[in-house]
């Protein structure tokens, strides 16, 4: 014991058991004093409970590129240090993701995850089963080391989720439909090799042809199903479908009338009559005869179907490439800010790119065959290469920096590509002037967002060196109490608003709130928070509560609850704000100035996306798309204002908000008519069109049949022609 300036004897030691304890009083070596026993007990410190909540039957059927929101309730008799959830596909090893637990440690927490499963690998099908595990904040000091310090660990009951691949099933789909293809060839060679002509003897000729008519029929089978499956394709169009449909439809009736033939000769017919198989014979050369241009006609429908779709998957594939690389960089760029609880998200979803730059490796191998290797240019391969070999190594601005040139290299790319796909040379067909004033207007749209993207990089920069300078700023009493007041009252007016009459977003928004609330009250109790902090928590509690208003129905009490609460969360924002330097004192003069350029960059984006709005190109846009592109505009002019003001906090959710509008817009322009596929627009295919004069060749050199011992040969060049 160490005696104070008051005279008192005080001493600290680390409890790991119970027990009692004494104060012993020395002179020299010899005790001269001794305070009473005084026992120790403990309380137990026990393992923390947690219930994690099931999904809604409705929603554990999903597909591997959507959200899930996850609920659960955890309470501890001390504290609750953190969650994780933790998943498993099939039989494989167990991932982990974790989950921030509120600060100060709290006793109960009512905590929500959104679980993103584009980062989850799995295959056609999956079973994934999925559990949260909470941690306490027992710092392990007793005589019981714990096993996994520090913190003990209770996991949540074992919850299963169905996620089907879409991709994959489409890509066996798309293989299906080339097979399916590659059978009507052989049915045509089939055809075109066939002796049906009677001659001496009558049973070579008939079992040649009972030949052809089973291999019709299989044909017709597997045309049957693959509409069957093509149906519930969500990445195949329906007209795609009708016209696969369609040549079912002709096929069939081709081979009704065949069937019709074959009725005449039953079996054993021509052992008992000869004579009687030679007319339906005959019949049978005039009808192969007929077959063989309807079932080419088919054939280069057929083959352009398969083209297509090989094509629309490549873009499909490319497009979900450039969104996960997309993501990439934004976890890297949180990641480089300071953020290590994106970690195994970045992992992930490394994993997912690398699955995707496998899919489309045998996407291009697939189109190589049927096209030739010319359709996707050397630069464009050699970065997918470039993609596949990367490892997520080095320095987190060195990855950054890699990943940012990346998307913009893929960017590039999935654009050069689509405009390949709208030549005529691609599948056929000229686009109509309907169809290419689409295709101008959905260009310029994503020009204009790209634009947008690129004008927000300086905003986000100064954004986060004003952050950096104002982090240290600490929040005064006063505004601490404020900000405790209103959490508590917005609290209990958002506990009083009916959410069953908002829709399931409002209602999502809703709870967003008030766990933004329950953050920005425990801040505010904190002595030594962060100004920045407080003004954080009210930044979302604000947008929270936009959000859930545009779920409740105008005039309704609720959506005049949320308007009020609305206010009451803006007017605390700005009151916390202005106790903040502003960014004008806080930054330097080059982002300042920055700013300043980058405000004449949005003016002049806000007056080409004006012209855009007023102009002819705009025709084919719908009237929500107008909407959307008009507010597009508001937020752009927003944006610009908020940049000369040297505000880039504000500027940068304004230029967030340009953004979604313009998605919006070019969502709705999609949706309005979509246009068809050039692979599949055309009566026939480039390749299909070209050989069609050898093949007329080949027709008039078979009228009279094929000479004898060339049947063989002569199928195999035919068979390698239409391939």
């Amino acid at each position: 014991l160490e005696k104070s300036g008051t005279g008192a004897l005080r001493g600290r030691f680390t409890l790991r058991a119970g027990g009692s304890w004494t104060a012993l009083l020395f002179d020299d070596d010899e005790v001269v004093g001794r305070s009473p026993v005084s026992p120790i007990v403990l309380e137990p410190d026990r393992p923390p409970e947690i219930e994690l909540f099931p999904l809604p039957a409705a929603d554990r059927d999903v597909t591997d590129l959507d959200r899930v929101t996850l609920k659960f309730r955890a309470r501890d008799d001390f504290g609750l240090r953190g969650a994780t959830l933790v998943y498993r596909v099939g039989d494989g090893d167990e991932r982990r993701l974790p989950i921030a637990a509120p600060e100060p440690p709290a006793r109960t927490w009512n905590g929500r995850t959104v679980w993103d499963l584009s980062g989850v690998p799995v295959g056609e099908r999956g079973e994934i089963s999925y559990f949260v595990e909470v941690r306490d904040n027992d710092p392990g000091l007793g005589l019981d080391p714990l096993p996994d310090p520090p913190g003990k660990v209770t996991r949540s009951a074992v919850f299963q989720l169905r996620v089907r691949d879409e991709e994959a099933e489409h890509a066996a789909n798309v293989t299906s439909l080339r097979d399916t293809r590659d059978a009507a060839v052989d049915l045509l060679a089939m055809r075109l090799t066939a002796q049906l002509a009677p001659g001496a003897e009558v049973g070579p000729p008939l079992e040649t042809a009972r030949r052809i008519f089973a291999t019709e029929e299989d044909l017709l089978r597997r045309l049957a199903s693959l509409v069957d499956a093509l149906s519930v394709d969500s990445m195949v169009r329906p007209r795609q479908v009708e016209q696969l449909a369609g040549i079912h439809g002709r096929l069939r009736e081709l081979h009704g009338r065949e069937a019709a033939i074959h009725r005449d000769l039953p079996p054993g017919l021509s052992r008992l009559d000869p004579a009687a198989v030679r007319g339906p014979l005959q019949r049978l050369v005039a009808h192969n005869r007929r077959a063989i241009p309807a079932l080419e006609d088919e054939l280069i429908r057929l083959d352009d179907l398969v083209d297509g779709q090989i094509l629309e998957r490549i873009e499909a594939l490319l497009a979900r490439l450039r969104a996960t690389q997309t993501r990439i960089v934004d976890l890297l760029e949180r990641l480089q800010a300071g953020d290590e609880s994106v970690r195994p998200m970045l992992d992930q979803l490394m994993e997912r790119r690398r699955e995707d730059l496998r899919k489309i490796a045998e996407a291009r191998a697939m189109l190589a065959r049927e096209v030739g290797d010319d359709f996707i240019n050397q630069d464009a391969l050699e970065l997918l290469a470039r993609m596949e070999e990367e490892q997520a190594s080095g320095q987190t601005s060195d990855q950054l920096e890699r990943a940012r040139a990346e998307l913009a290299e893929l960017e590039g790319m999935h654009e050069a590509l689509q405009d390949k796909l709208q030549r005529p040379e691609a599948g056929g067909a000229q686009l109509s002037p309907e169809d290419r004033a689409r295709m101008e207007l959905l260009r310029e749209l994503s020009r204009l967002q790209d634009e947008e993207r690129a004008a927000g990089e300086p905003t986000r920069e100064a954004e986060q060196a004003y952050r950096r300078a104002v982090a240290d700023v600490a929040a005064d009493a006063s505004s601490r109490r404020r900000a405790e007041k209103a959490a508590r009252a917005l609290r209990r007016e958002l506990d009083a608003v009916h959410d069953a009459r908002l829709g399931r977003r409002a209602r999502e928004a809703l709870e967003d709130a008030k766990d933004a609330t329950e953050r920005l009250q425990q801040a505010a109790e904190r002595p030594d928070a962060p100004l920045l902090d407080l003004k954080d928590e009210a930044t979302a509690l604000r947008r929270a509560l936009q959000a859930a208003r545009l779920g409740a129905r105008e005039g309704e009490d609720e959506a005049r609850a949320l308007e009020r609460a609305g206010s009451r969360a803006r007017s605390l924002e700005r009151a916390l704000e202005g106790r903040l330097p502003s960014p004008s004192e806080a930054l330097p003069a080059e982002l300042r100035e920055r700013l300043r350029e980058g405000a004449s960059t949005q003016r002049a984006l806000a007056e080409r996306a004006r012209r855009l709005l007023r102009g002819r190109t705009a025709d084919p846009l719908p009237e929500p798309g107008r909407d959307a592109l008009g507010q597009a505009i508001s937020a752009m002019e927003g944006a610009e204002a908020r940049l000369r003001e040297i505000d880039p906090g504000a500027a940068r959710e304004r230029q967030s908000a340009v953004g979604d509008a313009l998605q919006r817009a070019m969502d709705s322009l999609r949706r309005s008519s979509p246009p068809p596929p050039s692979a599949s627009s055309g009566p026939v295919s480039t390749q299909t069109e070209r050989d069609r004069s050898l093949r007329d060749l080949v027709m008039d050199a078979m009228k009279d049949g094929t000479v004898r011992g060339y049947e063989e040969p002569v199928r195999r060049y035919y068979e390698e022609l239409l391939r």
